[in-house]
This record gives C-alpha cells, sequence and structure tokens, in this order.
C-alpha cells in the first residue's frame, strides 16, 4: 500500500487549485437568490438606528435580473458577505475580487472615509491572522483608508486582489457601507482564486 505524503497531497491540492483559477467561488455572484441566497447584512451598535438596509431591486442591473442595493438615512457603517461565511484557504493563494458598484444620486461619502470598502478577513479558525481593504479604486492596503474616490453614477468596476498570508486557512469577503449615507447599487460581485 503506497503513502501518501504531506507533500504529494500539497501538489494534488495546488494541481486542483489551477483548474478553478478565474471561476467564481462564491454563490450568487449576480444576486438573482435575494435576500434568500444573501441573507441579513451585519448592522453594528453604532449604524442600527441610521436606517441601515440591504435588499434587492429589478431596477437597472448590472447583469441578470437583479442587483443588491445598500442604504443608509444617515453616516452609517454595515456590510454583507457570502451566505455560509469564510471559505477555507492555503497561505499564499491569491483571489481576484471584484463587484460591480453604482452610486444613486443622493449618496454622500461622509467627510475622512472612504464609503465603500471590500474587507477581505484572513483567519487561523475564528482568530485573525490580518486583514485587507480594498476601496473603490481597487487598491489594496493592510489599513483603512481614510478616503475614498468619488463613486461613479454608471456601473463601474472594483477590482483588487488579496493574498492569503502564513498562517491563515480560513478568508471571508465583506462588502462594507463605510460612514456613508444615501443609495448603492451593487453587482456581479466574485470572488475567484487568480490565475497563477
Amino acid at each position: 500500500m503506497k503513502k501518501i505524503t504531506l507533500l504529494s497531497l500539497c501538489g494534488v491540492l495546488a494541481a486542483t487549485s489551477s483548474l478553478f483559477a478565474g471561476q467564481p467561488l462564491n454563490t450568487d455572484p449576480s444576486f438573482e437568490g435575494g435576500e434568500a441566497v444573501w441573507g441579513k447584512p451585519f448592522i453594528p451598535a453604532d449604524s442600527k438606528d441610521r436606517g441601515s438596509k440591504l435588499s434587492f431591486t429589478t431596477e437597472d442591473p448590472h447583469s441578470g435580473n437583479m442587483c443588491a442595493v445598500m442604504s443608509a438615512d444617515s453616516n452609517s457603517r454595515f456590510a454583507f458577505a457570502p451566505k455560509g461565511g469564510a471559505m477555507n484557504v492555503m497561505p499564499g493563494q491569491t483571489f481576484d475580487i471584484s463587484i460591480w458598484i453604482k452610486a444613486a444620486a443622493d449618496f454622500k461619502i461622509h467627510p475622512k472615509t472612504p464609503g465603500f470598502i471590500i474587507r477581505v478577513d484572513m483567519l487561523k479558525g475564528k482568530a485573525s491572522v490580518g486583514t485587507v481593504y480594498i476601496n473603490a479604486s481597487g487598491e489594496a492596503s493592510e489599513r483603512l483608508g481614510t478616503t475614498g474616490p468619488v463613486i461613479p453614477t454608471t456601473w463601474t468596476e472594483v477590482k483588487g486582489q488579496a493574498t492569503v498570508p502564513e498562517g491563515a486557512d480560513r478568508m471571508r469577503v465583506n462588502v462594507f457601507f463605510w460612514r456613508a449615507s444615501g443609495t448603492l447599487y451593487l453587482d456581479d460581485f466574485e470572488v475567484s482564486l487568480a490565475d497563477s
């Protein structure tokens, strides 16, 4: 009987992972399933009384029949993530993360805040190993920026990358409405393994 070594197992995993490069790993990237697939948003205590809301609409999606809508009455911070939470990852893997966004006329980013952020939490079990923030320009940083670009009122793609650090075995991707008010439309949210 042949022994399966850790090295050969890692080789198999690496070869298999390349088959999924470029393919969305999150379910329902176009929000067609609405709340049944995406669930309820995470709203911190400081934003619970600010009209923070995640909804879904058939009004002018980027693709498909539906898109997501994040809105708030005043300076709010809240997020949503693919249902199921964190995904299993391996150190060294790089992921492409993208979403299409469009601001309504009433969307306002409050001073010294990014307004919109994709936050990528790197985890070992439930413990944090690091965080990557991707702003509306697609710039990735380990620190949350204090400013963000003006978000256009036409569909615009935000695309960035995050690499799994040593010690991490799970990754959670959150889409944040960060200290803003008004309405923001979102569609075609994809997390995929980058081409090596």
